[in-house]
């Protein structure tokens, strides 16, 4: 009887384990339709699985396929490791790689010899269809969105576009282990990852997003939204999610339905994470805006990119610099906090990357003044092929990978274009690692949800000191002799390790009495 059973596999997304715990949701909505259509799936992932590369051999000995997805970065390195370790011990098993950066180079990615087919573009269809075939022993060359080798030729089929799904089905959250990702956050103490769309219809220059959905918006219905939040809220006993998607303030409507059910069903949910561009809201009138705070969406997510208008216009962003300081305004009265999320580096040829840092400060620094309460984060721009901007960057001297390999090799923390330098990479980190988390005032809020017990009152002393030291530095853009951020970070590492420790220690506590039960048994 041939296998019913697929293999989903995150691999580890940094070298260094300096990750962010998030619910794998790309590869739950991939395992919703073939958990409805009768296969038996089992997702790894590397970030919560202590010994997760044993743990995925041991799985693979039986699967059908395995499904791994990768990301720009170390996440495409660990990932061909585990690809060669499970082709090599079952050579007849079908590796299937998807996600981010086999969409963006696919020619690149079934070119490894450790890799049978990609998945190009949403997955949910595709991968279905895939298993199905392969379980039936059927031809794939009808399938759309695939990359696949036959005898040392590469074939690609018509591509799926996003509109194309048939159907969004619940995420089949009962899969995984649901308590290892539910954790505290600024918004509550049983925070979980949901997500209500997929794509974005806009065109910013520096965006890959449009490989993946062609410039398309797919969204659940509200009806179901409230349905599998009502479902998530009662059997998992969480207070609080972060919606993980590109665009949640397209369709107002769809909005104004979700609020409304969820206060209906009374279900008490902080959200945040929302995505939000700077003039969606503009817009909205004082009661939707109500509406949605008595619905419980607190955080608003918003991709501001730059403080300078030149560079807005030159990412084709569509919005003013001054559209995030009346965002700022307008939520501030209906509490409703900002994460405002900007980029430097995009080698425009008039603004220097000094300028670009000031103006992204002094934004920061006008909002501030509205109300203290708001995350910043600044990342260091990495041009992706197959986008407009990315052209321009190799004229400007970009020296990009071309193997799925040195891709792998990436740090994503690091800067790769020859017109950012070290000392404005130091800079940035240490904006984001310690200066800007300690010059809001959400970050006292965070104090008191996650430091607690007998040594709360030294943490809250010791964090009381940085806070002064870091509102000094951002306020005479003082960054010279960073002994304070230095010695935060070494704490940072130390508790990293013990985390990761912690994980491998209760995966071999698990697997311990695994063993016992059967012995008594």
């Amino acid at each position: 009887m041939e296998s019913n059973k697929i293999l989903l596999i995150r691999p580890k997304p940094d070298e260094k384990d300096r990750f962010i715990l998030t619910t794998p949701l790309s590869l739950l909505a991939v395992a919703a339709p073939l958990f409805n259509n009768e296969f038996n799936v089992k997702i790894i992932d590397a970030i919560v699985e202590g010994d997760y590369f044993n743990t995925a051999l041991k799985e693979a000995e039986d699967a059908l396929c395995v499904g791994i997805t990768a990301i720009t970065g170390y996440q495409i390195k660990d990932g061909l490791r585990i690809s060669k370790a499970i082709k090599t011990k079952f050579p007849d098993i079908k590796i299937i790689w998807g996600g981010w950066h086999p969409t963006i180079m696919p020619v690149e990615t079934i070119i490894n010899s450790y890799i049978d087919i990609v998945v190009h573009g949403s997955g949910e269809d595709t991968f279905l269809e895939l298993s199905m075939a392969l379980r039936e022993h059927k031809d794939i060359k009808n399938i759309k969105g695939l990359y696949y080798k036959q005898n040392g030729k590469i074939i690609n089929t018509p591509k799926r576009y996003l509109r194309e799904i048939k159907k969004l089905y619940d995420l089949p959250y009962e899969i995984i282990d649901v308590e290892r990702y539910i954790r505290a956050t600024a918004l509550g103490e049983r925070t979980l990852d949901y997500r209500t769309s997929y794509g974005c219809p806009y065109k910013c220059t520096f965006c890959a997003d449009f490989l993946m959905s062609d410039r398309h918006w797919y969204s659940l219905s509200a009806e179901q939204v409230v349905r599998e939040l009502v479902n998530l809220y009662e059997k998992y006993n969480i207070d609080s999610v972060l919606i993980l998607e590109n665009e949640f303030f397209i369709n107002k409507n769809r909005i104004r339905q979700i609020c409304e059910g969820l206060i209906k069903h009374n279900v008490n949910l902080k959200f945040g994470n929302l995505n939000v561009r700077a003039n969606q809201l503009l817009d909205y009138e004082p009661e939707m805006l109500e509406l949605m705070k008595n619905a419980g969406m607190k955080d608003l997510l918003i991709g501001v990119e730059s403080g300078n208008q030149k560079i807005l216009d030159y990412i084709d962003k569509k919005t003013k610099v001054g559209d995030l300081v009346k965002l700022k305004e307008l939520t501030s009265k209906f509490d409703m906090e900002l994460f405002m999320s900007f980029m430097i580096g995009f080698g425009h040829p008039d603004v220097s990357i000094g300028q670009e840092l000031e103006d992204i400060l002094n934004l920061v620094e006008e909002c501030r003044k509205i109300n203290n309460k708001q995350l910043i984060f600044i990342s260091i721009y990495m041009p992706y092929p197959g986008t407009e901007l990315f052209n321009k960057c190799v004229e400007l001297g970009l020296d990009a990978p071309n193997t799925l390999e040195d891709w792998g090799n990436i740090d994503l923390t690091k800067t790769h274009s020859p017109w950012i330098s070290k000392n404005i990479e130091k800079k940035v980190n240490m904006l984001n690692n310690y200066i800007f988390q300690y010059i809001s005032d959400q970050f006292e809020d965070k104090w008191d949800r996650l430091y607690k017990g007998k040594f709360k009152f030294f943490l809250k002393s010791y964090h009381n000191i940085l806070k002064k030291v870091a509102l000094f530095r951002f306020k005479y853009r003082f960054f010279y002799f960073p002994i304070d951020y230095y010695f935060l970070e070494n704490s940072k590492n130390i508790k990293s390790k013990i985390v990761r420790f912690k994980l491998v220690l209760s995966d071999k506590l698990v697997r311990k009495n695994k063993v016992k039960a059967k012995i008594n048994v």
